[in-house]
């Protein structure tokens, strides 16, 4: 470990390993979006108090669905890439774009028993529920046919795709 004298001297011993990247210097009045999924890391560059903040959005059901299936081998219903990867199938379901909807439809068919499953060990209290509320927003675009099997959404609370 090496001994920082200076925030521009601990800038400069890292700087090498960040060459391939992008690196940003923020002050104290500034914020980051690093979109879901990249590989990051943050460095002070001198004392304080670092806050992150994870949240999803509807255009995230893509990229944590690959999160999910990595995470939904350990079956551990409390890891956060499970529970992004639940809550972003949720906003995109209720969203006004159709196109996220439809994705969310398609998502949630090839998913659904793998998030059921992990419902039943019932290893967080919350999950199972939300998985219910995720299955009934499924069932409410009814009108929609999900373009992975071809059958309605309504159908997708009955039968396995």
């Amino acid at each position: 470990m090496y001994r920082t004298r200076d925030a521009e001297h601990k800038f400069v011993t890292l700087s090498p390993f960040l060459s391939d990247g992008f690196y940003a210097i923020t002050t104290n009045k500034e914020a980051i979006h690093i979109p879901c999924g990249w590989l990051h890391a943050v460095y002070t560059l001198s004392g304080g108090v670092l806050v992150g903040i994870n949240w999803v959005s509807e255009m995230d059901v893509t990229t944590s669905e690959q999160y999910f299936i990595r995470e939904s081998a350990h079956e551990d219903c409390s890891s956060k890439d499970i529970m992004a990867f639940v809550y972003a199938l949720e906003l995109a379901s209720q969203s006004v774009d159709a196109g996220r909807q439809q994705r969310s439809l398609e998502t949630w068919c090839r998913q659904r028993n793998t998030l059921r499953r992990l419902a039943k060990l019932k290893r967080n209290k919350g999950f199972e529920a939300c998985v219910q509320a995720l299955e009934k927003n499924m069932v409410d675009l009814e009108s929609m046919l999900c373009k992975h099997c071809g059958q309605s959404a309504h159908a997708h609370s009955k039968r396995v795709c």
